[in-house]
């Protein structure tokens, strides 16, 4: 996702400085690797509650994460999210449903992917929310009575964000 920003923002001539943060090595290293020199993209591996107070983004997006938090932690990443980002702040995540629960425990045996997508890919959709679950979080967070979005999203993904208002 912060490539395809980073080439919009070259497109369009906007400077960006983008950071990407992951606590799994492999997966910020991976990602490095694959993103070109050119691109202003750094990426940490770290737990983003870790981050400095000081790292103040004007946007957080979080991308294909908050099914891997428990309520508590999900409500904590919340805040972070609302307390950090200047602009405003974007999840894009799964959404739990039959249909996409079905095709994850099904199609990677049958496309014969590798082990972890085959284990991984329905648990994934079955821990991921519902509409219901998102606006209770938001509740929960206490942002329920701030402009926030729940969007349904292709295929079968939640794009929870707030815009926040100028200052």
């Amino acid at each position: 996702m912060l490539r395809r920003i980073a080439a919009f923002a070259e497109r369009d001539g906007v400077a960006v400085d983008l950071i990407g943060v992951d606590l799994n090595p492999y997966a910020s290293v991976a990602a490095a690797r694959a993103t070109p020199p050119e691109h202003p993209i750094r990426y940490l591996t770290r737990n983003v509650f870790d981050l400095s107070p000081a790292l103040r983004p004007d946007v957080v997006i979080s991308a294909l994460f908050a099914h891997h938090l428990d309520d508590a932690r999900l409500v904590r990443f919340l805040h972070w999210m609302d307390e950090r980002a200047g602009l405003g702040w974007l999840i894009n995540d799964l959404h739990r449903h039959a249909v996409p629960y079905l095709i994850a425990r099904f199609a990677p045996a049958l496309l014969r992917m590798n082990r972890m997508v085959r284990k991984d890919a329905s648990v994934s959709v079955a821990r991921a929310f519902a509409r219901r679950d998102w606006e209770r979080l938001l509740e929960t967070a206490g942002l329920a009575a701030a402009p926030t979005t729940i969007a349904a999203c292709f295929p079968f993904r939640f794009a929870v964000g707030r815009i926040k208002p100028p200052p």
